[in-house]
């Protein structure tokens, strides 16, 4: 199965985190120049968008090598009539700028604005910085960076 507050990302499709027992957050690359793609930008839950979808989600856990996502038809549904982000999520190469400042939250981390993981990271963030400087003495910054970039 998922664990709670586990990231699980599938390759260049999107990421799916489960944030409590019956509660998803489900992201999408959507490619506008792709034609089959432009479902996924409808807000209409016909029976054929929901079976696309579903058929994404199969493709995109195959590729990534985890646990396909079970969806109810209620929950396929409800992708086509959430709200919609554009733009770009960027990941940043390092955490550390300069010698002495780092990025945190959603300055360091490509989330989603609806995911509500911003406020999550800093936190997250500020515990391992934490035990960056207690830990690693002068060499805190590579410390940090280190193990925040690999989440």
């Amino acid at each position: 199965g998922f664990d709670v507050g586990t990231h699980y990302v599938y390759a260049d499709i999107g990421y799916m985190c489960r944030v409590a027992a019956t509660r998803w957050v489900l992201a999408l690359q959507v490619d506008d120049t792709v034609p089959a793609h432009s479902f996924l930008n409808s807000t209409e839950p016909t029976e054929s968008n929901m079976l696309k979808l579903h058929a994404r989600i199969s493709a995109a856990s195959a590729a990534a090598g985890v646990p396909e996502l079970e969806l109810t038809e209620s929950e396929l549904a409800s992708f086509f009539m959430s709200k919609k982000v554009t733009g770009a999520l960027v990941d940043v190469p390092t955490l550390a700028v300069g010698d002495w400042m780092v990025l945190a939250g959603d300055a360091a981390h490509a989330v989603s604005p609806f995911a509500g993981e911003g406020a999550n990271a800093s936190l997250e963030d500020a515990v391992i910085l934490a035990d960056a400087i207690r830990l690693a003495g002068r060499d805190w910054l590579e410390e940090f960076n280190r193990v925040r970039c690999a989440d």
